[in-house]
């Protein structure tokens, strides 16, 4: 048999990843936590005698008030969830020596990282589809419980469903960078400590780098700290969904561009940053030595 039928398919590698996030404790205890906060806000809506009311009054406008509120929940929970899961991923290779081991055995360094990608990616797909079965489950059971039929929701507008359909688009987009941003912190750090630092400070720093820049603009007069508001990636991941439904009218209080921001732009800034992490992974891994 050839050495070259000897290396390890790359799905064999994908499923392997898989299995390791399957089998790390750490990762059902944060799901159980995720559903433990979710039922937390389920209960608070079910409570909330405005959003019923909203409900009576306003069909159209309650499916994306709750459509808002699902997918800020989504994106936030995903999103710490994966930054924490890619960035172990990658970096418990290097700290823990494994990585030798799987490079000894025939594995290419960009082969396992694509392999440790993709099987992140099927993780976050599933995330959105398990938490999409929820939600929607919530929703149908809230309409039901309040009105004792579904006709309200049959009769949504279609405008209702491209904001669906623009809220799963900027999920997963949420979830391809928050996977790409674990990853190269990995990549950088080689160690658990400053993958799990850098990949889960990124984005606070982003946001409380927009108010710095603020008051600095305030304090000199200069437009240009604002300008630097409109690079930054977390306020423009914030952002996505504003300017995909500017009609849904969402509100974001914390984190947001300085300076007014379009689709495209956004997009741009988003994709430029997302490919940034990628390519810097992608050359860290195929250069560097690995000695640990």
């Amino acid at each position: 048999m050839s050495a070259v039928a000897l290396r390890p398919s790359f799905w064999g590698l994908v499923r392997a990843e898989l299995r390791k996030l399957a089998q790390q404790r750490s990762t059902w205890v944060m799901l159980l936590l995720a559903v433990g906060i979710f039922a937390v806000v389920a209960l608070a809506l079910i409570a909330s005698g405005s959003i019923r009311d909203q409900l009576q009054h306003d069909p159209t406008q309650w499916f994306l008030t709750m459509l808002q509120i699902l997918y800020l929940i989504f994106a936030t929970g995903s999103g710490i969830f994966l930054l924490i899961v890619s960035a172990r991923s990658v970096a418990m290779e290097y700290a823990g020596g494994t990585i030798r081991v799987l490079l000894g055995r025939g594995v290419g360094r960009l082969q396992l990282l694509f392999a440790k990608l993709a099987a992140l990616l099927v993780t976050g797909v599933a995330l959105m589809v398990g938490f999409a079965l929820v939600a929607g489950g919530l929703v149908v059971v809230l309409v039901w419980a309040w009105t004792g039929s579904l006709s309200d929701l049959t009769a949504l507008a279609a405008e209702v469903r491209h904001a669906l359909l623009s809220a799963v688009g900027a999920s997963l987009v949420s979830v391809v960078v928050t996977i790409l941003l674990g990853s190269v912190a990995g990549v950088l750090g080689r160690s658990q400590g400053f993958a799990l630092g850098f990949a889960l400070g990124l984005f606070p720093a982003d946001n409380f780098g927009v108010i710095i820049l603020a008051l600095l603009n305030r304090a000199t007069g200069q437009k240009f700290w604002n300008d630097i508001s409109q690079w930054l990636l977390g306020p423009n991941l914030n952002f996505l969904l504003k300017v995909w439904e500017p009609h849904l009218g969402i509100r974001i209080a914390f984190g947001s561009p300085l300076v007014p921001v379009s689709s495209q732009h956004v997009e741009v800034v988003v994709a430029a940053w997302a490919l940034a992490f990628l390519l810097v992974s992608m050359l860290l891994t195929s250069r560097r030595d690995v000695l640990e």
